[in-house]
């Protein structure tokens, strides 16, 4: 992994080398900082204006991939012309073409009877909270003291080792429930990336382990992967210190792309093939 900035100029690089790029954002704790409860992690003004204007440049396409559900997070950043993907990948906004990962009738059984247990257990552990989701839930308990987090936590664990058609991933202080089989990051970077030219670069930045399939599928396409915090997953390429650095380095980039000669370069193109 290496750290700093590298990763700007390369990306300029290959831009201005005329290849398409495929820039695929998590959410919280990438785009925004990680807060106190999920409906304060806003997205800030400048950070829309910047994917604004890198989803209007050409050659250049945006995603936003986040462990929300698919119309929170598209709720939260406001804007057209950009591919979503919500539950950790297994709800997927095409720019128009809507797909969901489809919850068998036993899977469903299995959500609904590990809410239920969950639900019950809830009165002792006070501040502990459940966001359902299309596919999935997660318990959140950040703000719990750190005794009742790890006494809910042992008792979370014995609760969710019962079900075997679901999977957790402990992140930002809250539990993320998924079926086992369902679709992922990664699988909605592949989707994603159908969709675009077959040269295309994904760069996919992320800060949690749900973010590590979304990497992997990046980086077996050619990308560049990019950690943000010290609590994104190993794997990573290049690592930003926190999202208010990844703030400055995305100015940078929005800076960088707009501002390039490519118009230059792909005029120079046309003629070549003209000839």
């Amino acid at each position: 992994m290496t750290s700093g900035n590298d990763w700007v100029a390369i990306v300029h690089t290959k831009y201005l080398a005329g290849r398409p790029i495929a820039l695929l954002f998590d959410y919280d704790g990438t785009l925004t900082p990680i807060v106190s409860h999920p409906a304060l992690a806003l997205l800030s003004e400048p950070v829309r204006g910047h994917i604004r204007q890198l989803a209007d440049k050409e050659r250049v396409s945006v995603g936003v991939i986040s462990g929300r559900p698919l119309n929170d997070v598209s709720r939260m950043v406001r804007l057209d012309g950009v591919y979503y993907a919500g539950s950790s990948g297994a709800e997927v906004n095409l720019c128009g073409i809507r797909l969901e990962w489809p919850v068998s009738l036993e899977v469903q059984r299995q959500l609904e009877a590990i809410l239920a247990e969950l639900r019950a257990a809830l009165p002792d552990f006070p501040g502990v909270w459940i966001e359902p989701k299309p596919v999935g839930f997660t318990v959140h308990y950040r703000g719990v003291p750190t005794s009742t987090a790890s006494i809910f936590g042992s008792c979370f664990r014995w609760i969710i080792g019962r079900y075997r058609g679901l999977r957790s991933l402990n992140i930002c202080a809250a539990f993320e429930v998924t079926p086992v089989e369902a679709w992922d990051k990664g699988t909605a970077v592949r989707l994603i990336l159908a969709k675009l030219p077959p040269d295309v670069i994904p760069v996919y930045f992320g800060d949690s382990e749900n973010d590590r399939p979304g990497m992997l599928a990046s980086q077996a396409a050619g990308g560049l992967t990019i950690a943000i915090g010290d609590t994104a997953p190993n794997c990573a390429m290049y690592r930003v210190e926190s999202a208010a650095a990844f703030q400055t380095d995305l100015s940078r980039l929005c800076e960088a792309l707009i501002t390039s000669r490519d118009r230059v370069l792909a005029h120079s193109d046309e003629l070549a093939v003209a000839k």
